[in-house]
């Protein structure tokens, strides 16, 4: 909830009360989001190489609570937020929220990766059972998210930026607690040992053996029962595959990113397209633009429930059911749709279901045991390559469009622009990006377990 409360409305902190701009506060939005999940790389290999998904989590929820609290404070005490005593509060404020997201780092890849290890993939009830986890999981998130767009951000905007900030801080600490508690009932995998060095060592032993004729029977090449070859904790797979799961995963990486850099728009021109609209509801009512978002999250939490319960159950009953691919694809498609209609929020919600929960339980699934924090985090770096699209995007247009005096596309004042150009720009990428994503499904290889191991 608390990263739903700074992103949703963090575009208009910047503009309103640290005074940036259109241009620039877009892409101060986009340029952090895309650091909190880029950070993840980090808290995966800590927790695949040396600590463990639990503890790697508790160590950085510390990491992450210091930045709440400094966030919290820069917005509240007058001495930091207003530049007294030659504090630079623009530079405090970003600088607490880089510490979120480093602690952020620990977090996003582990959670979802931890609650996927409760389940024995080797029982076919509890396998379904964890294809259903990610749904879920998702609609939980989206349950904060609610409370965030439509409670917190009202809190931030209509009594003070400070107590905005503190209520979700509070709350992340009570959820530290809950989760501590259950720490006795947690199924723990340990860590199987630094991922680059066996990745290291594939490299190394394919050029010093790089004219070693290989065996007839292939089974030759695959690891040994002994110290020496076993990672603790995994399964055996085909030679290599630890490298080959990157090869396998960066095209449908990329595949994502334009989707990721139209899901960025809904944290920035959204919002900032919403402070142009009258969003009174009645004579005795009026929402913030920042709560425009609430939309999304209410279609992804009436989604998810039909998505698991009555259409995966109807589709399965004929063996139907989509594979991860056609999962993400129809995604995509309904996104390129959210773009021709402009910012229509439902649809943008149908196409993060189909995108984000399929990537989320594909990379966590076919990436090697002893490397799940790392799938997961790959995962998350394709939103932050989009949040770096979005930023390129947006400087771009506004350096091509301002010329000659011009306003440009993207004015300080929407209504001067033409935001409509923008939006065309970003379905021209999407319908291209479908097509790039059709050759990289067709050439996809899901991996292959070796039974009897």
């Amino acid at each position: 909830m608390w990263a739903c409360s700074i992103s949703t409305n963090l575009v208009q902190y910047l503009i309103d009360v640290l005074g940036y701009g259109t241009v620039d506060a877009n892409n101060t939005v986009t340029n952090w989001s895309g650091t909190v999940y880029i950070f993840p790389l980090l808290g995966a290999f800590l927790a695949d190489s040396y600590f463990g998904r639990y503890n790697t989590i508790i160590i950085f929820s510390i990491v992450y609570i210091l930045g709440l609290v400094g966030v919290t404070l820069s917005a509240g005490v007058p001495a930091l937020h207003d530049g007294q005593h030659g504090i630079n509060s623009s530079s405090l404020f970003i600088g607490m929220l880089y510490i979120v997201a480093l602690g952020t780092g620990g977090i996003k890849p582990c959670v979802s990766s931890f609650g996927a290890d409760q389940f024995d993939e080797s029982d076919p009830d509890q396998a379904r059972e964890k294809s259903s986890f990610f749904n879920w999981f998702y609609w939980m998130i989206n349950i904060g998210a609610l409370i965030a767009s439509l409670l917190v951000v009202n809190l931030q905007t209509k009594v003070s930026w400070a107590w905005g900030y503190a209520v979700p801080t509070m709350a992340f600490g009570v959820a530290l607690t809950v989760f501590l508690l259950g720490t006795r009932l947690h199924q723990h995998v340990p860590p199987g040992g630094s991922a680059l060095t066996r990745i290291g060592q594939v490299l190394f032993a394919c050029v010093r053996k790089f004219r070693v004729k290989p065996p007839k029977d292939a089974k030759e090449l695959y690891e040994v029962d002994d110290k020496l070859s076993a990672v603790k904790g995994s399964r055996e797979m085909a030679h290599t595959d630890q490298l080959k799961c990157l090869d396998r995963f960066v095209p449908i990486m990329i595949s994502t990113i334009v989707f990721n850099t139209v899901y960025a728009q809904m944290s920035t021109v959204f919002v900032e397209q919403g402070l142009t609209m009258d969003l009174s509801m009645g004579p005795h009512l009026s929402i913030t633009s920042a709560s425009l978002s609430a939309f999304d999250t209410i279609a992804i939490i009436i989604l998810i429930p039909f998505y698991d319960r009555i259409l995966i159950p109807f589709l399965s009953r004929y063996n139907l059911q989509p594979t991860y691919l056609q999962r993400v694809g129809t995604g995509l498609v309904i996104s390129t749709f959210s773009m021709v209609a402009a910012a229509i929020y439902f649809i943008i919600g149908a196409a993060e279901i189909m995108v984000n929960i399929g990537t989320l339980e594909m990379f966590y699934s076919e990436a090697p045991d002893a490397m799940r924090s790392l799938g997961s985090a790959l995962q998350l770096l394709t939103t932050a390559l989009g949040s770096y699209v979005a930023t390129a995007i947006t400087s771009i247009v506004a350096s091509v469009t301002t010329r000659g005096g011009s306003v440009g596309l993207l004015p300080d004042n929407l209504n001067q622009g033409r935001l409509d150009y923008c939006y065309v720009v970003l379905v021209i990428m999407s319908v291209l990006n479908i097509f790039f994503f059709l050759i990289v499904a067709k050439l996809y290889k899901y991996k292959k377990i070796e039974t009897g191991k």
